[in-house]
């Protein structure tokens, strides 16, 4: 949003970029997920010891614990992530399809304002809920805002179930 693209004419266009902005998100939680890979990588190799030598016994406790979280997920949760996943991607569409289709209406700075508090919003549920240290109830809390931003995109950009513009 720092620089707006100038050419969005179509609604492909503007689907185009919301793909593109959660493709980056998404990008991003790939490198964190091989992040995560490289430590099991490293565990299996090396042991333990090699992430905890030379810690303080407070760190290391940190450090297993984490490892210890990474390990627990569980494949309910994962399958809840990939589906949260989808979500995400679905919200990134349709704040491009609401700003796109406000812009066509000359109200750009209004509608704009919204985008970024309902992007805020679902970034916020999840920060939120994260604190309960279920990853389940974090990941379920995000799917349903995330439809709930959907639908309401939907609604105000005059979207029918086929998908087009009114």
């Amino acid at each position: 949003m720092k620089y707006p693209l100038t050419n969005i004419k179509t609604e492909s266009a503007a689907v185009c970029y919301g793909i593109g902005h959660a493709g980056l998100e998404c990008f991003i939680r790939g490198a964190q997920t091989f992040k995560i890979i490289g430590y099991r990588q490293k565990l299996n190799s090396f042991g333990l010891s090699s992430f905890t030598e030379g810690k303080s016994p407070e760190q290391a406790e940190a450090i297993v614990g984490q490892l210890s979280r990474f390990a627990e997920k569980s494949l309910i949760v994962s399958i809840f992530d990939i589906i949260s996943i989808a979500t995400d991607f679905g919200v990134h569409i349709a704040l491009s399809l609401l700003i796109f289709s406000k812009i066509q209406e000359q109200k750009p700075l209004k509608w704009l304002g919204l985008a970024i508090l309902l992007h805020y919003a679902l970034n916020a549920v999840s920060a939120v809920t994260s604190m309960s240290g279920s990853l389940l109830f974090t990941k379920t809390a995000v799917i349903i805002v995330g439809c709930g931003i959907i639908t309401l995109i939907c609604k105000l950009t005059g979207v029918n179930r086929y998908g087009l513009f009114k």
